[in-house]
């Protein structure tokens, strides 16, 4: 790091782990804490003529792994804030944006990197926020990670002015705990060795009334940032990482895939298993993977474990050797069918699994369009459920377009050599197949 003051976790290192004040295998170093003289103090005990005084003080021993008092373990809490620009603020981007939400994200330390006072940082895009550090007092060295999120999230509420005392309380305990799962999440995570894109979130989402609020773990960006043009040394991005991946691979929403540029995509071998093919991921790669699961008619099982509900989906080809009208030149459409209601084995969350599914049914299906004079019926009902893709019935299907693969021409018969992919051709006579 530049900054002798920053901390950061090591997190590709298994070797550190969070020091626990109440764990009776961390001892304190004897020459910085010394053990009292209990023979002096045995000495007292006895008159003169060497018998024993038969009161003794009620005060107990004092214990060699308790701190001195003249030793300060206090540490510093401040807030620290970054701005993104220039990136679109959808999906996990969203804690950069700062109009509609605020982002705090809570530094955790394992381990001292100088001999400096601990000072530990709340990353925000809030810039109402005071920068000022505060002294909190610890009876540890290296406190462990639940006393250093309790005292951020005490730094925290102590400088919002939006959310009440009442509120605070009863949501302290289930903030802090979320906090602590994060680091696990993360933790298990970027440890895995694969090369797997699954993504685990850096954060989680908090709201009260009209405040929305983003709270999780610092993962520094630390992407070496060059000035073109300018005598100006490399500086390190220090803004958090919204997601992290397998084999510790982290940045922020802007460098992320200028650090990771080439995707990898796993495809199925004549075994059925499935393998990485490193290629770089453009629309040519992602066009031809697309018509050889049309091809081999390959059908995806897609299942909630929150609704208990389930469904196939595979490609399906509606326009390829026909005129192409303006508006209908999607190259590919998704067919959902064979919908399964499967709720779990356990009956509380089966209990659970049958109210969202009936609360997403009436969500869906309240917003039937009746025409003057008419009456809700079924034929409403399923026409509600066509226009927002919802499948509650096992007889049910529908198809979607594939909008970012289309056409160029709409006036001829597609030809192959307009394109730079593979794209479907039906010489048969059943060119409209949905089945």
């Amino acid at each position: 790091m530049t900054s002798s003051n920053f901390i950061a976790i090591d997190w590709s290192s298994s070797s550190h782990s969070f020091v626990r004040i109440d764990d009776p295998s961390f001892s304190q170093d004897s020459s910085l804490y010394p053990t009292p003289d209990f023979d002096s103090q045995a000495s007292s005990n006895y008159n003169n003529d060497g018998n024993p005084i038969e009161k003794f003080s009620s005060t107990p021993r004092i214990s060699s792994t308790m701190t001195p008092p003249n030793v300060d373990n206090s540490f510093l809490i401040s807030f620290k804030k970054f701005h993104m620009t220039r990136i679109s603020k959808a999906s996990y981007n969203k804690i950069y944006e700062f109009r509609r939400s605020k982002s705090f994200f809570f530094e955790i330390v394992d381990h001292h990197l100088d001999t400096n006072q601990l000072h530990l940082r709340i990353h925000t895009n809030d810039y109402l926020m005071l920068t000022i550090p505060i002294k909190y007092h610890s009876t540890s060295a290296l406190p462990n990670a639940k006393y250093q999120i309790t005292k951020g999230l005490q730094h925290f509420f102590s400088s919002q002015r939006v959310i009440p005392r009442r509120i605070q309380h009863k949501y302290f305990d289930m903030i802090r705990q979320k906090l602590l799962d994060r680091i696990t999440f993360i933790r298990s995570r970027e440890n895995k060795i694969n090369n797997k894109n699954t993504t685990t979130k850096t954060f989680f989402n908090f709201s009260y009334k009209r405040y929305r609020f983003h709270f999780g773990i610092f993962i520094i960006c630390d992407h070496i940032i060059e000035a073109k043009g300018l005598s100006l040394p490399p500086q390190h991005c220090e803004v958090p990482s919204p997601i992290v991946m397998s084999d510790n691979r982290y940045e922020c929403g802007l460098h992320f895939f200028k650090k990771y540029p080439d995707g990898i995509v796993f495809v199925q071998n004549e075994n059925g298993d499935f393998i990485p093919k490193i290629q770089q991921q453009n629309k040519q790669l992602h066009a031809n993977l697309t018509f050889d699961r049309w091809i081999k008619k390959e059908s995806k099982l897609i299942f909630s474990s929150r609704t208990g509900i389930s469904y196939n989906l595979r490609y399906i080809v509606c326009n390829s050797n026909r005129k192409l009208r303006p508006g209908r030149t999607h190259i590919y459409h998704k067919l959902m069918n064979y919908f399964q209601f499967t709720p779990s084995p356990n009956p509380k969350t089966a209990k659970k699994q049958h109210i969202r599914f009936e609360h997403s049914c009436h969500r869906i299906l309240s917003q039937e369009v009746i025409k003057p004079g008419a009456v809700s019926s079924i034929s409403t009902k399923l026409a509600a459920a066509k226009k927002r893709r919802f499948l509650f019935l096992p007889s049910q299907k529908f198809t979607t377009p594939l909008k970012h693969l289309c056409y160029k021409k709409t006036v001829n018969i597609p030809k192959q050599k307009n394109y730079n992919f593979t794209i479907p051709h039906y010489f048969g006579t059943n060119a409209n197949t949905t089945n």
